[in-house]
């Protein structure tokens, strides 16, 4: 066996397999327990979907704003650029990190939608996951026009008794399938498919309401409507739309949690597949062995008494099956296997445009998936959003200089398809990025390629779960077939959506795995 650079040893008490924000947060949590841990990351960097981005050269070291702050830089988030603040958990560990003084909220400048029928439109600020809570607000009959506003607000007089046995039945029904019964098919596209599928990367049509809106259902019967019910859980504080971010970016906490980790010697080791698991050889010991794939196709390997799967559902699922070939054990049930995502491919430009400077469209736009004259299923004005990003590339208040960051590809894109997405070139992204801008913003499409001062795209395929009855079932059978005393799910996967579900579970989840002692294994084969 070849030798890993990075691992201080070849046996830990935890292994981490993923070094994502679930993967670092759990070492962190079980090493402040005491416990020598190894992370392995498969890709070249730690971070996952909360990593930085270079946009390379895009600012010229002889720019006037260069010679004005020399230490501006254009690294930006690649991934999530914000937190939910409904609970403490992101705000509690970034305070923990010492960033708590670097928290910011994001302009007041609201964001808008980009329908078929009518174009660039202000989003309703009253509501959750676009269902509007006040149909009477004069931004919601602008987005639905005079018939649609009209069939939404039959919901505030139709009885809710058929949503009584669907709660007593625990009938299976989708958000869409619940919005288009009380408040018509204009309000799915126009206001909720929009935000579902921009923010969530999730179709309202086969995501199940519970798991996107706990508590709607129950809400909608006490309170007689489905608006009533949304403007409640506003109140109620769940499930808020409101967010944070840190000044200088979200990548700041991978930067700060790698940092920590090493002073308290946790071996992070990135560019380190994890191929297969296997029992302790010691006859009769606990524990797991743990095969890399190195540099050069050499093999490495390494043991532990515990693991952590913070690896995306896919690569859980082919792990665990490796460890059960071994042991000679039955196949995991066909139910268990998560289906591979068709994943989103971003476009982040730096432009330097005067006509972005007024924020034509606030903070930026969710696009509706029926829309055929734009691509992209979501822009942000990133530069717009946060003030902290403007400032600094704008100093002098001399330069125009924007960032806006584009989404490609929806989860009810075929796999092998077509549409723009993951499988789609930088050039064919980038292209499309040149085209989507000036359609959605409302600017001068004359010569815009030539403002495009850098340019940048990254792919992500695992990091937003999908929200269907399949994929729970599928998370279900999964952790049934791990070993609750030695093993230990994190991710989205597991966890759910954002970063606020996943900093809460994957804490809570490293604390009861730390106490739990490891069981003594009994392999029938350790070959």
């Amino acid at each position: 066996m070849s030798e890993l650079p990075g691992l201080q040893g070849n046996h830990y008490d935890v292994v981490v397999i993923g070094g994502g924000i679930a993967g670092l947060t759990a070492a962190r949590e079980l090493s402040m327990a005491g416990a020598r841990v190894a992370v392995l990351e498969a890709a070249m960097h730690p971070g996952g979907a909360l990593a930085g981005l270079e946009l390379g050269e895009a600012i010229n070291p002889t720019d006037e704003q260069v010679r004005h702050d020399p230490n501006v830089s254009l690294r930006v988030d690649a991934g999530a650029e914000a937190f939910a603040t409904r609970g403490p958990a992101v705000a509690e560990l970034i305070t923990e990190l010492g960033l708590g003084e670097e928290i910011v909220a994001p302009q007041a400048s609201g964001s808008w939608l980009y329908t078929r029928d009518r174009g660039a439109i202000p989003s309703p600020t009253v509501g959750v996951l676009g269902i509007p809570g006040d149909l009477h607000s004069p931004d919601v009959a602008t987005a639905l026009g005079p018939e649609g506003i009209a069939r939404a607000q039959q919901d505030l007089s139709a009885p809710v008794d058929d949503y009584r046995q669907v709660l007593t039945d625990q009938t299976p029904i989708t958000l869409a399938e619940v919005v288009a019964d009380r408040m018509g098919p204009a309000v799915v596209d126009n206001l909720v498919a929009p935000v579902v599928a921009g923010v969530l990367s999730t179709d309202p049509a086969s995501a199940d309401v519970r798991q996107l809106i706990p508590g709607l259902l129950d809400a909608m019967v006490e309170q007689g409507s489905l608006a009533a019910a949304i403007t409640a859980l506003k109140r109620s504080g769940r499930p808020g739309a409101a967010v944070n971010s840190l000044r200088g970016g979200m990548h700041r906490i991978i930067d700060a949690l790698t940092a920590e980790l090493a002073e308290r010697g946790v071996d992070l080791v990135t560019s380190a597949p994890v191929t297969s698991l296997a029992d302790a050889e010691t006859p009769g010991g606990s524990g797991y062995r743990v095969l890399i794939t190195a540099a050069e196709a050499s093999e490495v390997e390494l043991s532990g008494d515990r693991l952590v799967l913070a690896c995306d559902a896919v690569t859980s699922y082919r792990l665990i099956t490796t460890l059960r070939a071994r042991r000679q054990a039955p196949e995991l049930p066909t139910e268990a296997q998560p289906a591979t995502g068709t994943g989103v491919g971003l476009v982040t430009l730096l432009v330097d445009h005067p006509e972005l400077d007024a924020a034509p469209r606030g903070t930026g736009l969710l696009v509706a998936p029926d829309v055929t004259d734009v691509a992209a299923k979501a822009m942000t004005h990133v530069s717009a959003k946060w003030a902290w990003l403007h400032e600094r590339l704008n100093p002098t208040g001399a330069t125009h200089r924007h960032v806006l960051r584009l989404s490609y590809g929806r989860i009810s894109d075929p796999v092998a398809g077509h549409a723009l997405g993951y499988h789609s070139t930088d050039d064919q992204l980038i292209t499309a990025a040149l085209t989507d801008v000036p359609r959605l913003l409302g600017v001068d499409t004359e010569n815009f390629a030539a403002r495009v001062r850098a340019s940048a795209v990254v792919r992500w395929r695992e990091a937003l779960p999908s929200p269907t009855p399949a994929h729970t079932r599928a998370v279900n059978a999964l952790l049934e077939a791990m070993e609750p005393e030695s093993m230990m799910a994190a991710g989205p996967w597991v966890s759910g959506t954002g970063l606020l579900a996943i900093i809460s579970d994957v804490r809570q989840r490293a604390r009861q795995l730390i106490k739990s002692p490891p069981p003594v294994s009994t392999p029938t084969d350790q070959s």
